[in-house]
C-alpha cells in the first residue's frame, strides 16, 4: 500500500471544484460506450485493493499535480481548464462538440449561399409552384420544362445524352441547361420541340420519372411550369 512519509498539503479547493466537475460529468456523461469500455479496461489492470490509490495516483496527474512523494505541484503540468482536461471523456467530448460547430457553420454558410435574400428572412418563392423561365435565351430556341434538378443530382451533359439518344438528334443542337432545386430548363429548337417532348414521354432516369414538356406561361393554365 503505498504511503507518504509526511503529510503533504494538497489544494482542497481545486480538488474539490475538479470532483464536482467530474460527478457532473458521470451524471449525463456524453458517451456512456467510452466511458464503460475505460472502465472495463481499469478493472481488468488495476487490482482490487489498488483501484482507490490508482484513482487517486489519476485525479492528482489530471489535476496537475505531482503524484510524487514530495507533494510539490508538477512545473511542467498546464493550468486545469474547466473545457480541456486529462480526463479522455472530457477530451472525447470537447471533440464531438467541435465537429458540431463546424457542421453547424458549413450548415449556416450554405443557407446562405443559396438564399438570395441576404439571410434577411424574405419569403422565397416555392420553385416548385412556379417556375421562371430563364430568358436571354438565343433566337429560334425555345424552353422546355424538365422535372429534376439539383437535388436529384440532375447533371447537363447527362440530359443532353438523354434526349439526342431518344430523338437522334446531335447534342450540339440542344442549348443550354438551367439548373434550380426541384426542376430544369433546357433550350431546344423551336422546329424539334414537340418531336423531344414526343421521344421522351415516359422516361425514367436515375430510377425517377422523367417529365420534359413545353414551359408554359401563367396564362396558359400549367402551375407545373408556368413562369
Amino acid at each position: 500500500m503505498p504511503t507518504d512519509s509526511a503529510p503533504n498539503k494538497l489544494p482542497e479547493e481545486a480538488l474539490i471544484a475538479f470532483l464536482d466537475g467530474i460527478r457532473a460529468e458521470l451524471s449525463s456523461p456524453s458517451d456512456p460506450v467510452m466511458l464503460n469500455q475505460v472502465r472495463s479496461f481499469f478493472r481488468k489492470q488495476i487490482p482490487l485493493h489498488l483501484r482507490s490509490y490508482a484513482a487517486a495516483l489519476l485525479i492528482l496527474r489530471a489535476a496537475g499535480i505531482s503524484g510524487s512523494q514530495s507533494g510539490k505541484a508538477n512545473p511542467k503540468a498546464k493550468p486545469m481548464d474547466k473545457t480541456q482536461n486529462a480526463n479522455p471523456v472530457c477530451r472525447q467530448e470537447a471533440r464531438l462538440r467541435r465537429s458540431k460547430e463546424i457542421a453547424l457553420k458549413r450548415e449556416e454558410a450554405a443557407r446562405k449561399q443559396d438564399d438570395p435574400t441576404g439571410g434577411k428572412g424574405e419569403a422565397k418563392p416555392k420553385q416548385s409552384s412556379s417556375p421562371t423561365i430563364p430568358r436571354g435565351r438565343p433566337e429560334g430556341m425555345v424552353p422546355l420544362f424538365v422535372s429534376m434538378g439539383k437535388r436529384q443530382r440532375l447533371r447537363p451533359q447527362e440530359l443532353r445524352a438523354l434526349i439526342a439518344e431518344k430523338t437522334g438528334m446531335p447534342q450540339e443542337e440542344l442549348g443550354r441547361v438551367h439548373l434550380f432545386d426541384n426542376y430544369s430548363f433546357i433550350d431546344v429548337p423551336e422546329a424539334n420541340a414537340e418531336k423531344i417532348v414526343i421521344a421522351c414521354e415516359g422516361l425514367t432516369l436515375k430510377n425517377r420519372p422523367l417529365e420534359i414538356k413545353p414551359a408554359k406561361k401563367k396564362n396558359e393554365g400549367s402551375k407545373d411550369s408556368e413562369v
